[in-house]
């Protein structure tokens, strides 16, 4: 082979070039050359035919992924390209590095530690080595070394939203949209779609790339979205991150215990009312539960006695006028009918109390509390004004003195005085 364009070429870009008729002459000119240096290979399958790593090693400080000494560095063998970590691609095809026990123990460590996503694995066809394409780690059919398990209990949970109408308004719509419109994000209203271990280096953009890329193939949602959200158990605690525009979001509401909300299905009466407007199922729930549940008047039925309400999906009807439920308890309870009027008042009033306990009567706390509430809500009867003497007239006046006069004995009249 004539190397005589390719030297001039790199000398005329400032390299120092020589050339070799055999392997061996070139080996012993770099091993001459080359002392008590660090050196550097890139992974070339003529510079391992040549031996250079050996004979280099002897007066060298050397450094390659293929002969990887004892304390070697994670970097030796994962590459990371487009933000995921492959198994270096020369591991799977030099059964050197593959027969290695310090090669294998580090890269169980680092399998542990950090994590592949890919590799691109080698087979032999013809006596040499093929590319396979590369693929995800956890589908790889590794046989060299063990790749141990995550810690227990570590895992990450995807949820997606339930189908139906229920779920219209929350579908990929955005943390802040959810919060101007007065929603939450309710565990009740997701479906749980896939749960897988978690290792230590996983991020959330991990989990959104690789469910947006490369999706398992037991995995049966659809593609990670706006409005799903992925919990973290990580050490037993968990955080819910709901997959926002940009993103994730933490959303810790995710785990509240609701109460679950009454909805008009679930208390059917089993009637049904037809107005102009098509038929409607009657409902048991009151007027003010319908609105509490998102529901507003539409119309009323034509004789009056139905009011039909509606969420814009949905509508039922309920009575117009639907009796208090007080009112029916005090029908049952009152002991006289007359004061049916709102307020349970049978309870015993706290003179009553007051006497069972001077008597040595156990009384209830409940019915003391009670008592003094009927006692504060009471209506105050108001005090009249202490009638004031009516003043007698002056007629009746002079009539008193003049009967008062009577009844005293007359005067004597003065004697006449004597003649002297």
């Amino acid at each position: 082979m004539d190397f005589t364009t390719a030297k001039k070429n790199l000398e005329a870009r400032g390299f120092t070039v020589s050339t070799f008729a055999s392997a061996k002459e070139a080996a012993d000119y770099l091993n001459a050359q080359i002392d008590h240096s660090s050196v550097s290979f890139g992974g070339s399958m003529t510079l391992s035919q040549m031996g250079l790593f050996e004979s280099l090693g002897a007066h060298n400080t050397m450094h390659s992924h293929w002969n990887v000494p004892d304390g070697m560095s994670a970097a030796d063998i994962l590459h990371v390209r487009a933000g995921q970590n492959y198994l270096v691609e020369d591991f799977t095809r030099m059964e050197r590095l593959r027969s290695d026990p310090v090669v294998l123990e580090s890269l169980s460590r680092v399998a542990q530690e950090i994590g592949f996503d890919r590799v691109r694995p080698y087979v032999v066809e013809n006596g040499s080595y093929k590319a396979m394409p590369d693929m995800p780690f956890t589908q790889w059919e590794n046989p060299y070394f063990t790749v141990d398990p995550p810690k227990q209990g570590d895992t990450f949970t995807i949820y997606q939203l339930k189908d139906g109408p229920e779920t219209r308004n929350y579908r990929y719509e955005a943390y802040e949209s959810l919060q101007e419109a007065g929603l939450a994000v309710d565990r009740q209203n997701y479906d749980l779609v896939y749960t897988a271990p978690l290792d230590g280096k996983t991020t959330l953009e991990d989990i959104y790339r690789t469910f947006n890329i490369d999706r398992p193939a037991d995995f049966t949602g659809h593609s990670l979205s706006v409005s799903d959200v992925v919990v973290l158990n990580r050490s037993g605690k968990e955080e819910a991150h709901y997959c926002d525009s940009f993103g994730f979001t933490p959303v810790p509401e995710f785990f509240l215990q609701r109460e679950k909300q009454l909805t008009p299905r679930e208390l059917l009466t089993g009637e049904s009312i037809q107005t102009p407007r098509g038929s409607f199922l009657v409902t048991d729930m009151s007027r003010e539960q319908l609105e509490a549940a998102g529901y507003g008047f539409h119309h009323q039925s034509e004789d009056g006695k139905y009011l039909i309400m509606g969420n814009g999906t949905d509508a039922f009807a309920i009575p117009a006028q639907q009796e208090s439920p007080i009112k029916a308890a005090e029908m049952t309870t009152e002991q006289n009918y007359n004061m049916i009027d709102g307020v349970l008042n049978n309870a015993p009033t706290m003179s009553e109390l007051e006497a069972k306990a001077k008597a040595g009567e156990q009384i209830s706390l409940f019915d003391v509390a009670e008592a003094a509430k009927a006692e504060a809500q009471k209506p105050k009867q108001p005090q009249r004004p202490a009638q004031k003497q009516k003043k007698p007239s002056i007629r009746a006046q002079l009539k008193a003195a003049k009967e008062e006069q009577q009844k005293k004995p007359p005067q004597r009249e003065k004697a006449q005085e004597l003649e002297v």
